[in-house]
């Protein structure tokens, strides 16, 4: 049976601050990189995300700017430009205020917002100390986009023009000579400082990029086709200023999103799609490229790069994604530090240990990382299925679980992992280990239970090594269990049909009984005591939090609808919670449910565990290897 709904509001706590674990040093997509010199040099990207090198990119800081607008860190940078080392700006999209200029006069350290304005700004580039351009993009076809100057180094910010296109890239050789790229092969040169354009005849209707240009003369721009099935995609030269343009041959139908050269010989262009990195390069101006791959998982296409010399270069993109090169490209270090690969679950033992599970690089393969200083680092193992859940009785003694009927045990704090038969091809969604309390000295080991796809129910009582199938009362896609002693336990799913089910044994699953039912697929279940528990899970934009205080007998909707589907739930005591989910959902509690709070998101993609050690120290984990820690001892 489910009751009423409750409340959904702000809560009294100071809201977390969260700090990147893996990947390093962001997860998040990068979206501009300019460098200063083959040392010095800043890449910008979504959630304020501001990083800073001075080792060639080796090595970044990372720091967030802007404000939380409309319920997440704000802006969303595009593309950034340093003037010399202290002097530089980032701009982009705001949902609050739309396009956005900042500027620093330290070298990163500070930012101030200098201009707002109605559309994202996609690009800024300066000639000298004072003169620079931005435009801004059209928001469809048909739309006129802005191109912005400064002549006292983004003191103000002028709107010289507007264009009936939807414009993407700016690039001006001095004070007077420049060209605007953008949708439909559109290509366009200004001689009087960008006050007026004329159009030039670019011979193509792709989605034009970015523009590169040496001098008055010699320039390139690149593109794609977005069609479904995409033709070739666009490298455009011109030695007359684009008086005439010659199409040059890319190699690829994948996206070219920026171009760079250095001299007329040496250029690169770089993008690929949302599992492939692309970089092209040329020695002879364009004549030929030479195509350089990098099949490293989601989310991995290039949207930037910025060389200083022949030899030195760096790429971002996606996902985090960092590339240097010191030999002109023939070689590339990837510099973003450990796994990418969606990371599903997490447990914490103390705030020191701890391990989390998820799917491996390789297709099929699975991964665990544990930790032994708070996740300041993360050792990796890999098994043999993709890993769904994790748990720990005590600092040695755990169980993995996942795809194919895996399950997997150590009794070496995961120093080695031996496989168990599950009896069973469905792939198992969560493991649940309930010691004895108080130990028996007749009983020969621990109570586990593991479920899973298939209305799947296994339980041992010799620590894994038989697992008897149990039987459910209904049918479908079971996500998760949780037992609060030996006999009484709760499981949640999604029944064939649709909705959400929630199961409750009270002779510890020799028989279960459908307690009650929601409005939409349940996910984790969590109780901290024998009565009192609470539900998670929705679908789409549509996310749900029940709670009992009676064993499951009754369930209250705490949330309903206001929150993106939820994965995970976890309590700390009876009023602290946190639960976790799609679209970079975290909502926090410091009263039991009645209100919940959602944090300022940082993170655009799936939250998928969480694990508190107290009310303020806590993990999250999900998509993209993303882990997140909050807090320290002697936080609360």
């Amino acid at each position: 049976m489910v009751l009423g709904l409750s409340g959904f509001s702000k809560t009294g706590r100071a809201e977390a601050q969260w700090l990147w674990q893996n990947p390093g040093p962001t997860a998040n997509d990068l979206k501009g990189v300019h460098f200063i010199s083959q040392s010095t040099g800043w890449a910008v990207g979504h959630f304020g995300e501001v990083l800073k090198t001075t080792d060639g990119g080796t090595t970044w800081n990372l720091k967030r700017i802007g404000a939380n607008i409309g319920g997440q860190q704000e802006p969303w940078f595009k593309a950034v430009y340093f003037i010399n080392h202290l002097t530089g700006f980032a701009v982009g999209a705001s949902l609050g205020t739309a396009g956005v200029i900042f500027k620093t006069t330290d070298g990163g350290a500070n930012w101030t917002s200098q201009r707002t304005g109605p559309a994202a700004i996609n690009s800024i580039q300066f000639v000298d100390r004072f003169t620079g351009w931005a435009v801004d993009s059209a928001q469809s076809s048909g739309s006129n986009s802005t191109i912005l100057k400064t002549t006292n180094t983004g003191g103000t910010w002028v709107a010289v023009s507007s264009v009936a296109a939807v414009l993407k890239s700016v690039h001006f050789v001095d004070e007077y000579v420049g060209w605007a790229v953008g949708a439909g092969g559109t290509l366009l040169k200004s001689t009087d400082g960008g006050t007026s354009w004329v159009a030039q005849t670019s011979g193509t209707t792709d989605f034009l990029m970015s523009a590169s240009f040496l001098d008055q003369d010699r320039g390139w721009v690149v593109g794609y086709n977005p069609a479904f099935f995409p033709t070739e995609s666009a490298i455009l030269k011109t030695t007359d200023g684009g008086a005439s343009w010659e199409l040059q041959t890319s190699g690829t139908t994948e996206a070219l999103n920026f171009v760079d050269f250095e001299d007329e010989e040496n250029g690169w262009a770089v993008g690929g799609t949302q599992t492939n990195s692309l970089i092209l390069k040329t020695k002879d101006g364009g004549k030929s490229w030479t195509s350089q791959s990098f099949g490293i998982g989601e989310f991995t296409a290039l949207q930037s790069v910025s060389f200083t010399d022949t030899a030195n270069g760096c790429a971002v993109g996606n996902n985090g994604r960092i590339l240097t090169t010191t030999d002109g490209g023939e070689n590339w270090i990837d510099q973003s530090s450990g796994t990418r690969s969606g990371l599903t679950a997490i447990q914490m033992h103390n705030y020191n240990v701890g391990w989390v599970v998820g799917a491996g690089d390789a297709a099929g393969a699975g991964v665990v990382l544990k930790t032994t200083n708070a996740g300041a680092s993360w050792s990796r193992q890999t098994l043999g299925s993709s890993l769904l859940s994790v748990n720990f009785v005590d600092a040695s003694l755990g169980w993995v679980v996942g795809a194919n009927g895996a399950i997997f045990k150590t009794t070496n704090g995961g120093g080695n992992w031996t496989s168990q038969t599950s009896g069973t091809s469905q792939g198992l969604r969560s493991v649940y280990f309930r010691p004895y309390t108080p130990p028996l000295p007749d009983v020969p080991g621990l109570s586990g239970w593991a479920v899973g796809f298939g209305s799947t129910i296994l339980k041992t009582t010799n620590d894994g090594a038989n697992w008897i199938p149990q039987t459910s009362p209904v049918s479908g896609s079971l996500g998760s269990v949780y037992f609060a002693d030996q006999n009484k336990g709760w499981i949640v799913g999604e029944p064939t049909g649709g909705g959400g089910i929630i199961l409750k044994t009270t002779n510890g699953g020799t028989t279960w009984t459908s307690a009650s039912s929601a409005v939409a697929p349940l996910n984790s279940v969590y109780f901290v005591d024998q009565n009192t528990g609470w539900a998670v899970g929705g679908i789409g934009a549509f996310g749900i939090i029940l709670k009992t205080t009676n064993g499951g007998d009754a369930w209250t909707y705490q949330v309903y609808g206001t929150a993106p589907a939820l994965r995970t739930v976890h309590f700390t005591d009876p009023d602290n919670g946190w639960a976790v989910g799609d679209s970079g959902a975290m909502l926090a509690t410091e009263d039991g449910g009645i209100n919940w709070k959602p944090q300022t998101k940082i993170f655009g993609e799936q939250h998928v565990g969480v694990f508190f050690t107290s009310p303020s120290v806590g993990w999250v984990v999900g998509s993209r290897g993303s882990i997140m820690r909050t807090g320290c001892p002697g936080c609360d």
